[in-house]
């Protein structure tokens, strides 16, 4: 589905503009003229927006409202502040309202501007595929607490065994490292006496292996699991079919004789025991899945404590558990692209063209970015903590301390500040101050600075 974007501004020709160039980047924009508009369209689209462009001085309802308006009923979703060259108070007004990021008119870089606008409908993207995660891992615990309580009447040993991948699963989705997750996962199976010997590899089509669980293997046997591809797509073609199906995995019989034509074992084969149904060739794989339906990497175990090859029961338990260590780990690798996400975020803050600072209501600097340490020529651990105060030329420096004690009050100003370089030289700045609140009250400020 395309990115639906909503274009609140009430200058026409701007609006117009706004609204072709994002259709020609082939997304679904739609446009209001005013506050009220955008609130109506937002309030009542069938397809919720993915991205919203506010103008910030519009007729009856202003950017700034219409933002707390839908921040009241969906706070996620991302905003860019549109704003004339005058409206920098008013821009970081709406900063404060979890913006993400804010465009001034005209546009000047259409490069820029639509990079912002990737950005934002990233997070999006991100925020979206996060909450459906959590949906997902609620509905996943809920299953497989239904499949407890199923089972409760059965067999000791089948209701022992549940409660164990049960606790277990729980277990290693608070674990944050993957290769630990693995391990816990193949040991699981040999603590509960089903096999023997177990891996969990995770890897692409290639089949090369780039995480590997296990237990009961010897050092050869890994040795050649790392060396030589396992499930590539030519083998899985071979051995994922319709024909060795059982339930959601595959069984794949030693009399099947397909076991020839696979170039390298997914598992080193077992001594053959006498009178046993499990025999020293059969595969026996579960595939764990993305929510995409994309293979992860699989389970494949050998070897079992009754020497039997598992029945439906036994693979859909198994199934239930590999499901849930599948999305633990996606989990993880969806964290990590969401902390990849706010690192690029950051590094837009700290190659914007001004200043960004804050500072703790004793004056002291808690933040500033890397153009500001260029403007006044100190490093960053050299300023933090610094009282702004010190920067100040002292003749201006009585003025800016009541300015400053104004601004603790809650008011906001914008004002010209003289403030000593480094190297003894006089800089000449444009500041826009704003009070910072929490918890309604003020605990210090910040702003952005033009040279």
């Amino acid at each position: 589905m395309e990115a639906k974007i909503l274009v609140v501004e009430d200058d026409a020709l701007t609006r117009e503009m706004l609204e072709r160039l994002l259709t020609l980047k082939g997304y679904d924009a739609e446009s209001a003229c005013n506050g009220e508009e955008g609130w109506e369209k937002f309030r009542t689209a069938e397809h919720k927006y993915n991205l919203i462009l506010v103008d910030l001085r519009m007729p009856k309802l202003s950017g700034t409202d219409l933002i707390a308006r839908i921040n009241k009923v969906a706070p996620d979703v991302p905003k860019i502040i549109i704003s004339g060259q005058g409206d920098m108070d008013d821009a970081l007004t709406a900063i404060q309202q979890d913006v993400f990021f804010y465009v001034k008119k005209p546009i000047q870089d259409m490069g820029e501007f639509y990079h912002i606008i990737d950005r934002g409908l990233e997070k999006d993207r991100l925020i979206r595929e996060n909450r459906r995660y959590q949906g997902e891992l609620k509905r996943a615990n809920q299953k497989l607490r239904n499949a407890v309580k199923k089972r409760t009447d059965e067999l000791l040993r089948i209701k022992n065994r549940l409660n164990f991948f049960f606790e277990t699963a729980n277990r290693i989705q608070r674990e944050k490292d993957v290769q630990k997750k693995l391990d816990m996962t193949a040991q699981a199976l040999r603590e509960v006496k089903m096999f023997r010997r177990v891996i969990v590899p995770l890897g692409g089509d290639e089949g090369i292996i780039t995480a590997l669980g296990k237990v009961g293997l010897r050092d050869e046997d890994i040795e050649l699991l790392l060396k030589q591809p396992t499930l590539t797509k030519a083998v899985r073609d071979k051995l994922l079919v319709d024909n060795f199906l059982i339930s959601q995995s595959y069984l794949i019989p030693e009399e099947a004789g397909i076991f020839s034509e696979i170039p390298s074992r997914v598992l080193p084969g077992s001594s053959p025991k006498k009178k046993q149904q499990w025999q020293s060739n059969d595969l026996f794989i579960i595939p764990m899945k993305r929510r995409d339906g994309r293979i992860m990497g699989y389970l494949s175990a050998d070897d079992p404590f009754d020497g039997k090859r598992p029945n439906l029961e036994t693979v859909q338990i198994l199934e239930e558990f590999i499901s849930h260590v599948a999305l633990s780990i996606e989990q993880i690798l969806l964290e990590a692209e969401l902390e990849k996400s706010e690192r690029e975020y950051r590094n837009l803050i700290e190659n914007v063209s001004d200043t960004i600072f804050s500072i703790d209501a004793e004056g002291r600097f808690t933040f500033i970015n890397q153009r500001g340490t260029e403007v006044i020529g100190y490093s960053r651990e050299e300023i933090l903590g610094k009282n702004f105060l010190d920067l100040v030329v002292e003749k201006h420096r009585a003025e800016m301390n009541q300015a400053f004690h104004r601004l603790l009050k809650g008011e906001m100003a914008t004002r010209d500040m003289p403030l000593y370089h480094k190297d003894g030289s006089v800089r000449i700045v444009t500041v826009v101050s704003h009070p910072l609140m929490e918890n309604g009250a003020v605990v210090g400020g910040f702003g952005m600075a033009h040279d």
